[in-house]
């Protein structure tokens, strides 16, 4: 990837840069890269300085997104490092993927094993283990080694390793006689060791599906299963110091002392137990960071500090609130929160190792205190919406410009099916799998990757394009599908209260009446106990909640329970049925007249459109460029639009809107924007006047902020066609 970065040291301003962060004096701010931009031009800065890079995103979905464009660049040399979510409740039925890739990332990061981590601000405000003692139970095996097979098992245990009688999913393991199988939760399959004695006779990898061989392994490395974890002396200490403040808190609440000495004995039990997470504060004495699992050499780069510190103020809002409410509902001690850094602490501790801000639009507050700061001339790349005669055309500009361009393909297929394309409308180009050589001016190539957005350095004549900005968004892969049921399903089961009424899908109405632990066939697990007529009660696995939904009715009303095994549920799905179908025949029938009317049709993006678009400061979400997508299709189809744009507040909707204004303003029409509250209407306003500021279109506002005078004034200009 070298020739993908090498044409950045052409440029002035970069290695002005690149010798800022060299030198490691102070920290240094970055102005004008968009998101692609800021992967591309921080792996060559770390690249070009010899050093491992942090880039910590502003969100968790900015943090996925730049993974991906990072992996193209380093591909496995990439480590991401994901947030994960604080359960203040017992829940069995949870997944625990994202413990296994934090577990897994900061192990191979304490090794030194990356180039490059890529995280969120959420993920960093975590608070971690020393990693001394989350790491001290990592167990490596050796194929024909030594190693005690009790005190195996024994360290599976305390690392929150399940035992089961066949391994079926990581963070299990299984003893027979002398073979022990485990599946480590960072790998592809699980591994036997057949011992004989102490001595290590067999090391294998086997599919968990059939049970055979798959490959032979010379040595093995399994990590803990959770990211709390004790020895027995730290976990003596968390059971005293627990037991201490609910004796306190006892005297005022009973049942929230029972209930915490139950925790303690489930923990002196088994080591481990779902919603140990309420026991943070204790168990983590000495907060630890991400930092202090990186080496001291490493870059972090910090990605638009406001938008990160206004992240971090939300979230631990919204952690106190809800802590708050379980303290006073008293299902939670005092001691139980604080499982946060806040972004002065995580500040601090980057400002300490002279960070790099990344900033697209301007120096905020944080990153222009006592920073060098450079701004980068860079500009993204436009979507071509799968036009070959408009990607042509601007490929001919850049060619004869001297630009090296570089066009990025998902696919080998894709890749030399687009250079035939671009052979037919003209243009000469060279399709290499890797780019193995200098792109020379004026030259085409296309390669194979994927990056979500394309940028420029116009100084220096150097382009990247990307699949999504040739194909547009369509070529991506759909979103999946959420399924059968789209009412209020239940996800975990704190979403019900005692008392609640759920609807099973094949029982009906019943009354949830709690949580209840069952042992069935040997093994304990939590049920969800749901009450129906003439005292019947079904227990529902708690990894089965998609069978319950929670019932939807007349506030206020009670609705009538069902029978077990009764048919009167039957006969309720049946009208029910019968009542959907008559509705689906008059929605049809609306939709068909409608249909039949014709609305105005505009013509294609212009492009002043594309400039307008190219404007808005962020990066789009999927979401947005997909109702985008939509709305200029039904306005380019001549149809009457019927659409209701749904999200919540802060998710984009108005920039939507706005591409929308904007494409009914450049083929002659008026639009007028309603508000509820007179506020709104002046800050829609202010937002109007800027993103319209470099285009001929007017903007005015009618509310009670402008006098009768000038209303007057602007409803005559309206009905003149002037706004």
């Amino acid at each position: 990837m070298l020739n993908f970065i090498e044409p950045l040291l052409e440029l002035e301003e970069y290695n002005r840069l690149l010798a800022a962060v060299r030198d490691r004096l102070r920290p240094v701010s970055v102005i004008g890269p968009s998101e692609s931009q800021k992967a591309h031009i921080s792996y060559a800065l770390c690249r070009h300085c010899g050093k491992k890079g942090v880039f910590v995103a502003f969100n968790e979905m900015q943090a996925r997104r730049l993974f991906e464009d990072f992996s193209f660049f380093l591909g496995e040399e990439v480590v991401f490092f994901p947030a994960k979510e604080i359960m203040l409740y017992d829940v069995e039925a949870k997944s625990y993927d994202t413990v296994y890739q934090r577990l897994s990332a900061l192990n191979r990061i304490s090794r030194g094993d990356y180039s490059f981590v890529v995280t969120s601000v959420e993920a960093v405000s975590h608070k971690l283990l020393h990693p001394g003692k989350l790491l001290r139970n990592v167990i490596t095996v050796d194929d024909h080694g030594r190693l005690d097979p009790g005190e195996l098992v024994r360290t599976l245990v305390v690392s929150a390793y399940e035992r089961v009688e066949f391994v079926e999913k990581r963070g299990q393991f299984a003893v027979r006689g002398g073979i022990v199988d485990i599946f480590p939760i960072d790998a592809d399959n699980p591994v036997r060791i057949e011992f004989f004695g102490d001595e290590i006779d067999s090391l294998r990898w086997f599919d968990v599906n059939t049970q055979r061989s798959v490959g032979h392994a010379e040595s093995v490395r399994i990590l803990p299963a959770r990211e709390l974890v004790f020895d027995d002396a730290g976990r003596e200490a968390v059971i005293r110091a627990v037991k201490r403040d609910a004796e306190k808190a006892g005297k005022r609440n009973p049942e929230l002392a029972r209930k915490i000495n139950e925790d303690m004995e489930r923990l002196g039990e088994s080591w481990y137990f779902p919603g140990i997470d309420r026991y943070i504060p204790y168990i983590i004495d000495e907060p630890c960071s991400l930092a202090d699992y990186l080496g001291d050499d490493a870059i972090i780069f910090m990605d638009e500090p406001s938008r990160q510190q206004q992240r971090i103020e939300n979230l631990l809002l919204e952690h106190e609130e809800m802590c708050k409410a379980l303290i006073e509902k008293g299902s939670l001690l005092p001691g139980c929160t604080g499982m946060f850094f806040d972004y002065g602490s995580i500040s601090s501790a980057v400002s300490a190792r002279k960070p790099v801000y990344m900033n697209t639009v301007s120096a905020d507050a944080i990153s222009a205190k006592g920073s060098l700061q450079y701004s980068i001339p860079c500009r993204i790349i436009g979507s071509f919406r799968g036009s070959m005669d408009l990607l042509a055309e601007n490929l001919s500009a850049w060619k004869r410009g001297k630009s090296r361009v570089l066009l990025l393909s998902g696919t080998r297929g894709r890749g030399e099916r687009l250079r035939d394309s671009l052979s037919e409308n003209g243009i000469d180009s060279v399709y290499m799998d890797e780019v193995s050589r200098p792109v020379l001016p004026g030259e085409v190539v296309i390669t194979r990757g994927s990056l979500h957005k394309g940028f420029e350095y116009p100084t220096i004549g150097f382009v990247a394009i990307s699949d999504d900005e040739i194909f547009g968004r369509d070529r991506r892969k759909p979103a999946k599908s959420r399924g059968r049921y789209q009412g209020r399903p239940i996800s975990v089961f704190t979403d019900l209260a005692v008392g609640d009424y759920v609807v099973h899908q094949t029982h009906g109405i019943g009354q949830y009446v709690g949580l209840e632990k069952l042992t069935v066939e040997g093994v304990k697990k939590d049920y969800l106990k749901i009450r129906y007529q003439d005292g019947a009660f079904l227990y529902i696995p708690t990894n089965q909640m998609d069978l319950v939904q929670k019932y939807i009715g007349t506030e206020g009303k009670q609705p009538k329970i069902n029978k077990l095994g009764g048919s009167d549920w039957l006969r309720t799905r049946t009208r029910v049925k019968e009542s959907l179908r008559k509705l689906a025949e008059e929605l049809i029938k609306l939709y068909a007249q409608r249909a039949a009317l014709k609305g105005f049709q505009y013509s294609k993006d212009t492009v002043w459109q594309k400039q307008f678009e190219e404007q808005f400061p962020y990066e789009e979400t999927e979401d947005q460029l997909r109702c985008i997508e939509e709305i200029k299709r039904d306005m380019e189809s001549g149809k009457v639009m019927d659409r209701l744009l749904c999200g919540d507040v802060g998710f984009g909707k108005t920039e939507v809107a706005l591409r929308a204004v904007f494409k009914a303003v450049m083929d002659g029409r008026q639009v007028a924007w309603l508000v509820p509250t007179t506020v709104l209407a002046q800050q829609h306003y202010n937002n109007f006047v800027e993103r319209f500021k470099d285009f001929p279109v007017s903007v005015e506002m009618l509310s009670r902020f402008r006098s009768r005078t000038e209303q007057k004034r602007i409803l005559k200009d309206v009905k003149a066609g002037r706004i």
